[in-house]
């Protein structure tokens, strides 16, 4: 509610890991299939911020990963005029932010996530990387179970947005049911 009483409505600012908690099962599965093929290259690192999950070597950033809803968007280190469009269906970004990964591949199906796959390998190979023998796949389907908002708000990945003036209560504990007035007949 806001000073005078007025209710306002609330919106969330979810961080990266977050989407991925509060997604489906399809959605995870594609994001740690996807993940796990791109970290199985020697020296890719990943980093988590609040928007993205980023993958690089070095200086060289590799890719963003952001998810929005149900769809995967995978930003790559091309270019965008040198990978075919009626194969891939890439967009062409032009953002500062994404200078160094300006092509932008959505991901909301297994053909998808195939072609992903082949643009990561196809990334590697400009960037001359090799596929590390050793590496062990993470199941990030179990490493991410589904939680409800209120633990992830308590948890600080979920950011709530008001406006200045609204006050606002979060519970971090589960309300306890009133018991219901019985009156007894005469």
């Amino acid at each position: 509610i806001d000073n005078e009483g007025n209710k306002i409505d609330i919106k969330y600012s979810r961080s990266f890991e977050a989407n991925v908690i509060q997604s489906d099962d399809t959605v995870k599965d594609y994001y740690s299939e996807l993940k796990n093929h791109i970290l199985s290259y020697k020296g890719v690192k990943t980093k988590i911020s609040w928007k993205f999950d980023s993958f690089g070597r070095g200086r060289d950033q590799l890719f963003k990963m952001k998810l929005r809803g149900k769809t995967i968007c995978l930003y790559c280190a091309l270019d965008p005029e040198s990978v075919d469009k009626s194969k891939y269906h890439h967009e062409a970004i032009d953002a500062k932010i994404f200078e160094d990964v300006p092509m932008l591949l959505k991901i909301k199906s297994g053909l998808g996530l195939r072609k992903a796959k082949e643009l990561v390998d196809i990334v590697m190979a400009n960037f001359g990387i090799e596929k590390d023998p050793k590496f062990k796949e993470v199941d990030y389907v179990a490493k991410y179970p589904y939680e409800e908002t209120d633990p992830l708000v308590a948890r600080k990945l979920i950011k709530i947005l008001v406006p200045d003036d609204a006050i606002i209560k979060v519970s971090t504990k589960p309300q306890e049911e009133e018991a219901p007035i019985v009156e007894e007949a005469p």
